[in-house]
């Protein structure tokens, strides 16, 4: 391995044989910044968690399917992220179907008074 003034020397010695020069030369290292997270799978999975009345679940489902196929494309990272939306998305929808239901039920279940004989229909009789 040559010193920094030219001189030859055997690669394992650290300083030259003939001028005393240090013959280490660090190993270069190149680091890669890691991907960034992809926006649409942050999001979809905070509006999966948030819920916000059923409207968050089916936007989490939207963001969520829109970033896998971007994760896909383009590298980035919320993969994990983007299937947690799709699942509280899914969940969401289940538990908006349910309250509806249960709503529903509920109200045909529930007997409302009738009209006392004193009341005064609305047509009159």
């Amino acid at each position: 391995m040559p010193c920094t003034n030219g001189h030859n020397n055997f690669d394992d010695v650290p300083t030259c044989r003939i001028c005393g020069v240090n013959t280490f030369v660090a190993p270069t290292v190149v680091l890669q910044a890691p991907p960034e997270n992809n926006g649409m799978a942050i999001a979809s999975m905070v509006l999966g968690i948030v819920w916000v009345y059923g409207i968050g679940s089916i936007l989490a489902l939207v963001f969520g399917y829109q970033a896998k196929r971007e994760i896909a494309r383009s590298g980035q990272r919320g993969s994990g992220m983007a299937t947690a939306g799709i699942v509280l998305g899914w969940v969401g929808i289940a538990g908006l179907i349910l309250a509806i239901s249960l709503w529903f039920t509920f109200i045909h279940s529930v007997p409302f008074p009738t009209c006392p004989s004193n009341c005064v229909h609305v047509n009159g009789s």
